[in-house]
């Protein structure tokens, strides 16, 4: 959901950028946002903050491993 022209057009290009890395067709669609609500402080960074918490560590840590070994070749 970006909330201006900048964020929508950098996320249709960070899209049209990685569709080169997948098998398959992104299917990740960019809409306006609607009845967006900011997340209180305290959710912010969760990850960042708590990685052994039990989800962090068993799912969103192998997640983001994955993720970075097969895109290992973008990171600078």
């Amino acid at each position: 959901m970006p909330t201006n022209v900048q964020q929508k057009e950098t996320a249709l290009a960070a899209i049209e950028t990685f569709a080169s890395v997948f098998d398959k067709p992104i299917v990740t669609t960019i809409e306006e946002s609607k009845n967006l609500t900011i997340a209180e402080a305290y959710h912010h960074d969760y990850y960042a903050r708590n990685p052994n918490q039990g989800y962090c560590a068993m799912v969103v840590g192998p997640k983001l491993a994955k993720v970075r070994k097969k895109l290992a070749h973008l990171y600078q």
